[in-house]
């Protein structure tokens, strides 16, 4: 038996907002982060969902190529 997958859904970006609130000039409301935390539910994952982050170099970091088994 394996353990369920652990996926972590990062939205990043100055422009996004929370669903539901008002939008000013050059934003969006964050939904895609919703939809692909639901979608990795969907398909058996543990899902979880962070952000929005605003999008700046120094909070840009490439992402861990290591799994859970320390393998790359």
């Amino acid at each position: 038996m394996r353990p369920r997958p652990r996926v972590v859904v990062i939205s990043t970006g100055s422009e996004l907002v929370q669903p539901g609130e008002p939008l000013g000039p050059g934003q969006i409301h964050d939904s895609n982060s919703f939809a692909l935390a639901a979608a990795a539910r969907d398909a058996g994952a543990l899902a979880y969902r962070v952000g929005p982050s605003p999008t700046t170099r120094s909070r840009c970091a490439p992402p861990s190529r290591t799994s859970s088994s320390g393998r790359t």
